[in-house]
């Protein structure tokens, strides 16, 4: 009935086709073989003529061709099939064919007309005479491609996921050795404040095993005196949790270890969630050293100010010395001439000194000399020099100044002056404030030096002494 229906439905022409179709019709268990399947393609081949072979349309329009376009010999798809496969293929044939017990199934590529490629799985079976030779082949594709594509995807996503593994395991490895090999202290603590990870710079730090450490909170590290503020910073980090850094060298930021020796740290906290909550990475380094190194340096600075104060100021009046007065006036000198800038110097002598000397005594002449450095100081600008070059002589280097804004400095000196003796009980007596006398001068051509301009500012000076003294000549 089957083979009538086929023969109505298409009728075949080639001898192999109708060959076929009488051996389906006669023999129900190729019947069963073709019906068991689903496939994209029936073939048939003549062992005995091996050129010959019928393949079905379907398997041609499976591969894009019109079937109509193609020849019933093997030729044809041997063109479009893989050749790697072709060889897989064919030593399978031969397999079968001397062992009926060995499976013809394998999958094969073959190019799409398109060009892409179309993976078929092909099954078949030989059909034998009396004595057992194979004389037919009889076969079924089934087109695979999509099955062939889903486990290249999962192949890749499984390399994909082998490679994000091995990342993983060599980031964690790294990160367990950095954690281990960083100088500092490293404590993870959990949201309530105990320790649940720690390094081994750690345990040296504090004194504690990496299992007593875990045993303990962050509060069992600081001071008794300070474990309730403590606590109560910590919470407050919790509610508002950042990277931050705790302690510098200007604070007293300690810990204690397990002998209950205190230590100056400072600490980088950086939080992380985690599935157990907020935890947080704390970094210690104990500058207890470094804290002392700077306490020694300090110390050496402050010295090293004090012998330079001794042998740079004049411990009398508090201003430059003769010698480092003339050291910075030179070379300010020197950056006025380079640059074409204004440039002024001052002579000032104290009026009288030595009748206040001869009348008071010396030690009433020190605390005049004292007082007219106060004077000063507090009337000259940041930038001005001012040293005691003599006895009682001054001298001030004035530097972007003009001679008329030296006037009005020198004239600022005397009324100050002035102030001092209207609210001393006595001006010309004991406690009595003396009298200036200046000479002022600007830079003159760019040859002078700067002793030669303090020879004229010099001049100046004992013209206004000798003309009525307590005031400026210019």
């Amino acid at each position: 009935m089957r083979v009538e229906h086929l023969d109505r439905k298409e009728k075949p022409t080639h001898y192999l086709a109708r060959e076929l179709a009488e051996i389906i019709r006669v023999d129900p268990e190729l019947f069963d073989f073709i019906d068991r399947y689903v496939f994209d393609g029936l073939w048939y081949w003549n062992l005995q003529k091996p050129e010959d072979e019928w393949m079905s349309p379907q398997f041609w329009l499976t591969l894009g061709y019109a079937p109509e376009e193609k020849k019933h010999l093997a030729a044809e798809w041997q063109d479009i099939i893989d050749p790697d496969d072709l060889l897989v293929a064919q030593q399978n044939f031969e397999q079968h064919c001397k062992d009926p017990g060995h499976p013809y199934d394998q999958i094969v590529r073959y190019t799409h007309q398109s060009g892409e490629t179309v993976w078929l799985r092909c099954r078949g079976f030989a059909i034998r005479d009396a004595e057992g030779v194979a004389t037919r082949m009889l076969g079924i594709h089934t087109n695979v491609s999509r099955l062939k594509h889903i486990e290249e995807r999962y192949k890749k996503i499984i390399a994909t996921m082998d490679r994000v593994y091995a990342d993983l395991r060599v980031a964690l490895d790294e990160s367990e050795q950095l954690f281990e090999t960083i100088p500092d202290a490293i404590l993870q603590v959990d949201q309530d404040g105990r320790i649940v990870k720690s390094n081994s710079r750690a345990t040296e730090m504090f004194g504690y095993s990496a299992s007593h450490l875990q045993e303990l909170t962050v509060e069992d590290l600081v001071p008794d005196a300070i474990r309730i503020k403590h606590s109560k910073l910590r919470h407050r980090f919790q509610d508002a949790p950042e990277v931050r850094e705790m302690g510098n060298d200007a604070m007293n930021l300690s810990a204690v270890t397990k002998s209950g020796k205190e230590i100056f740290v400072d600490i980088r906290l950086s939080p992380y969630n985690t599935k157990y909550g907020l935890h947080t990475i704390a970094v210690v380094r104990d500058i207890t050293e470094r804290r002392k190194m700077v306490s020694r340096l300090k110390a050496q600075e402050e010295e090293e100010q004090k012998l330079f104060k001794l042998s740079s100021t004049d411990s009398m009046t508090g201003v430059f010395n003769r010698g480092y007065f003339l050291e910075l006036a030179n070379r300010a000198h020197h950056q006025g001439e380079r640059y074409d800038h204004n440039f002024c110097v001052m002579m000032l002598d104290v009026d009288n000194f030595k009748s206040i000397n001869d009348r008071f005594g010396h030690a009433e002449g020190d605390r005049a000399l004292t007082q007219i450095g106060n004077i000063l100081k507090n009337s000259v600008r940041k930038t001005d020099i001012i040293g005691r070059v003599g006895g009682e002589e001054f001298a001030i280097v004035l530097p972007e100044s003009s001679i008329d804004q030296g006037v009005v400095l020198a004239d600022k000196i005397l009324y100050n002056i002035e102030d001092a003796r209207m609210h001393s009980d006595d001006p010309d007596g004991l406690g009595g404030c003396p009298t200036l006398s200046i000479g002022l001068v600007a830079k003159g051509d760019e040859n002078e030096t700067f002793n030669e301009l303090l020879y004229r500012a010099d001049q100046l000076l004992y013209k206004a002494k000798h003309t009525g003294k307590a005031k400026v000549v210019y």
